[in-house]
């Protein structure tokens, strides 16, 4: 069950479905769940190798995998993506009004600029061509960055690279 996804892989059997739901309740089962994966990237984080759970996260981005509300009730930031599954438990609404709300950043921005470009209430803050031309590229360039640095795309501080080498192996 912990691979589950509506969207991908193949249907869930039926039986092997009604023979966990009879067995296991689904809220203890995530609680569980969640505290395990709290445990393991805690333990990650400790060895400062949480930048793969971020890679491994951020590559689920925008699918609908069970495993994803667990770890949204174990406290990882899980991106949200407009694109993903439905709103399940574990706050997808909550994440969608705050996808709203980081949405109007960029967009002020972007307003924002539009107005000292065009200048409607005659300030004349650019002056020649040169300078509005040179501030709107630098304006979508902003836009674009900020963008990206809230919707999870680019990181705000960039992360080292892990070592090549495979740990644990033998």
């Amino acid at each position: 069950m912990l691979g589950f996804s509506e969207l991908n892989g193949p249907p869930p059997d039926p039986e092997k479905t009604a023979q966990f739901d009879k067995q296991c309740d689904s809220d203890e089962y995530e609680a569980k769940v969640a505290k395990l994966i709290r445990h393991a990237y805690a333990a990650d984080k400790d060895r400062d190798q949480d930048g793969s759970w971020d890679e491994a996260l951020d590559a689920l981005r925008g699918e609908d995998h069970y495993i994803l509300v667990m770890a949204r009730q174990a406290g990882l930031k899980v991106p949200f993506s407009l694109t993903g599954g439905g709103l399940e438990k574990g706050g997808d609404l909550d994440a969608l009004a705050r996808t709203g709300i980081v949405m109007l950043g960029p967009a002020l921005l972007f307003a924002a600029g539009l107005v000292v470009l065009l200048d409607p209430w005659g300030w004349h803050l650019l002056g020649s061509d040169l300078r509005k031309l040179l501030f709107l590229a630098s304006l979508l360039v902003a836009v674009y960055l900020l963008a990206s640095m809230l919707f999870g795309k680019l990181s705000a501080v960039p992360r080292a690279k892990q070592g090549g080498g495979k740990q644990g192996t033998g």
